[in-house]
């Protein structure tokens, strides 16, 4: 049985303040209580109109939101109990949650009468909630450490959590981080629990028989999303990416889990296989470019079966330069580099493009008169045979 704690007023009234902090500043537009000077200049970020789209290594995507339905247990204060005194009238958490701290004085008045026990109502790990909660809720991807993919079925005895669906941790100067989500009925993720550790050992000792044989994956990318405004994306980079692989292995190993990033290594292979395939390109045109500089003869890239797509612009520049130099020669004016020309028969090519163009247009003219001769003089011909019959039966 858990020993009671006497709660003095100022003790409570700190918890109280506290609460009413994370409420002014995430749930509510307007301040619902206004006698605390530090709360007047704070940035109101409004958590139920935030979502994050997370991307996870193993291929999942999860919306996780947070709404006002469970705030009370995740700040530590049991609604529940306080609903069942039968002293409230609200019925939902977050109007009893509000009522009760705000009226710290009226609530505190009811404890010290017995109406109410504040063990009942206060989490013994109230003060880490609180210090958690900020930390918790915006999930940095850069701190995040793993995410774990709970399934009851790979699950070693019972569970505290029945509905938990994922875990996510987070490391931050050497403060763990733990909030564990569920699934609601249109398919979001909620947080059900806020913890924090003082070390990874307190967190190991905590975790390490919900962990096992569990799967474990990597947090690689969000999408948030606060009210109206455009989404933000955020990824992790190359670098952070390795580093974290190589944490995911090592925590898979001591909490003997499954790390899963198949959609990592599938990513992975691409960029792989498209860099083999640019390199391969680089190196065959690098090969007979090497070939025709040792021989100083000039660089004609259609020639080489290459487009200029497939070519980088700062290789063109060099191939460019090359083919420069080689009009750089005293019996050649410097001013009239291998580049001018190419430009001045690029332009000539125009013009003789145009030249055609206006030739086939008059050779087509021409056909069209020459078939219309050819048939006014088969019509010549036979008016020539009607007049000779004609002159035949005269005479």
């Amino acid at each position: 049985m858990k020993e009671k704690v006497s709660f003095s007023k100022m003790k409570f009234i700190e918890i109280c303040t506290k609460i009413i902090d994370i409420i002014n500043t995430f749930f509510e537009d307007e301040d619902v209580f206004h006698n605390f000077s530090n709360f007047n200049n704070h940035k109101k970020i409004r958590l139920d109109n935030r979502s994050a789209m997370l991307f996870l290594s193993n291929g999942d995507a999860i919306n996780y939101i947070l709404n006002r339905k469970n705030l009370a247990h995740l700040l530590g204060i049991d609604t529940d109990y306080l609903l069942s005194t039968g002293i409230y009238n609200e019925t939902n958490s977050y109007s009893i949650l509000k009522k009760f701290v705000t009226n710290y004085d009226n609530s505190y008045k009811k404890y010290a009468d017995g109406i109410i026990d504040l063990n009942k109502v206060i989490s013994p790990y109230v003060n880490q909630k609180l210090s958690s909660f900020e930390k918790n809720i915006f999930i940095n991807i850069n701190d995040c450490v793993f995410v774990c993919k709970y399934n009851n079925n790979r699950a070693y005895g019972t569970c505290d959590y029945p509905s938990m669906d994922y875990i996510i941790v987070q490391e931050k100067e050497g403060m763990y981080y733990v909030s564990i989500l569920s699934n609601d009925e249109n398919n979001d993720y909620l947080p059900i629990s806020n913890q924090v550790f003082n070390s990874y050992e307190e967190f190991y000792d905590a975790f390490y028989k919900t962990l096992a044989n569990q799967e474990i994956t990597m947090l690689n990318g969000m999408n948030i999303k606060q009210g109206y405004q455009d989404p933000k994306k955020i990824w992790i980079n190359i670098s952070t990416r390795n580093n974290k692989l190589q944490l995911l292995d090592e925590n898979a190993r001591k909490f003997k889990c499954i790390p899963n990033v198949l959609n990592d290594c599938l990513y992975s292979q691409k960029i792989i296989s498209e860099n083999k395939m640019d390199n391969n390109q680089n190196n065959l045109l690098l090969s007979q470019l090497s070939t025709l500089i040792a021989s100083r003869n000039l660089i004609d890239i259609d020639k080489l079966g290459f487009s200029k797509n497939d070519i980088s612009n700062n290789l063109l520049e060099v191939i460019n330069s090359y083919n420069d130099s080689l009009f750089l020669d005293a019996s050649v004016d410097i001013d009239r580099s291998y580049t001018n020309v190419l430009e001045e028969n690029e332009k000539l090519k125009i013009k003789l493009e145009e030249s055609q163009k206006a030739y086939e247009k008059l050779n087509s003219k021409y056909n069209e008169v020459e078939k219309n001769y050819k048939d006014q003089d088969k019509e010549l011909e036979k008016l020539k045979k009607k007049i000779e019959n004609v002159r035949k039966a005269l005479n």
